[in-house]
């Protein structure tokens, strides 16, 4: 069976409840358009005016997902082949919209680490976006376990996708947020992966935590010196477990 391209067209408005008409008269979830599009491409498209992503995408991509829509299926479009978490990573709009999207998808089981056709990876297209949420989308990639390595058609790394993007946009080198991503992405590499990336902050509060303590901590931090003078009562030392580090 063929997914009609009104029927498509509806998914990419997010028409959540001409969707289900179609499903519930017999329609099947992982049909393709003529474009070699399922329901849960045309979803993550965005509407087709503008090419954005809402709540109402959200909510259909839900119930898609629910109903067992598979989250790994490639396009069979003849201007290239990529999986859905490939176009949710490129996609625009509603920063949440986007993240919870993405979250669905992974939770769902899709491939962090597919390729398109190009043969690059979700995590090599996070980088290399122009605008929207590039830092918290290529956070929710590593900490799927999206690879640092390999993830562009030439076989380049992370690291290298970065200094090509500095190459092509120059500016962006200034940039607050694509510092950060910088150090996010050398953060995992150096840990050898997210979650331990991620433990690394709460090691560091429990080894100063240790230090101060004993009476040892030495540092020219003014904060550090002033929480070493509080003792350990406990409470200071529970919040700090949640800090991350800014530099």
């Amino acid at each position: 069976m063929v997914l009609p391209n009104a029927i498509g067209d509806a998914a990419q408005n997010a028409e959540k409840d001409r969707v289900m008409a179609w499903l519930d008269a017999g329609g099947s979830i992982d049909d393709f358009d003529e474009f070699g599009f399922t329901l849960l491409h045309c979803c993550a498209c965005g509407n087709m005016e503008h090419r954005t992503l809402g709540g109402g995408h959200v909510a259909l991509a839900r119930h898609l997902i629910a109903l067992g829509a598979d989250v790994t299926l490639v396009t069979r479009s003849d201007s290239g082949r990529e999986t859905v978490i490939h176009e949710i990573v490129r996609g625009y709009g509603e920063r949440q919209s986007i993240l919870e999207i993405l979250s669905l998808l992974l939770g769902a089981g899709a491939n962090v680490n597919a390729r398109d056709s190009d043969g690059d990876t979700p995590l090599y297209l996070a980088i290399m976006r122009r605008v929207g949420p590039s830092e918290s989308i290529i956070t929710e990639l590593l900490r799927a376990g999206a690879s640092l390595d390999a993830c562009h058609r030439n076989k380049k790394s992370a690291e290298d996708v970065i200094q090509r993007k500095e190459r092509i946009l120059p500016e962006v080198a200034r940039n607050e947020h694509w510092c950060a991503i910088k150090r996010l992405i050398a953060g995992v590499r150096q840990h050898g992966s997210y979650k331990r990336y991620a433990r690394s902050f709460h090691r560091d509060v429990l080894t100063v935590r240790g230090l101060a303590q004993r009476g040892k901590l030495s540092t020219d931090d003014s904060v550090l010196n002033f929480l070493a003078r509080l003792g350990d009562n406990g409470v200071v030392w529970h919040v700090l477990s949640y800090w991350r580090a800014t530099n």
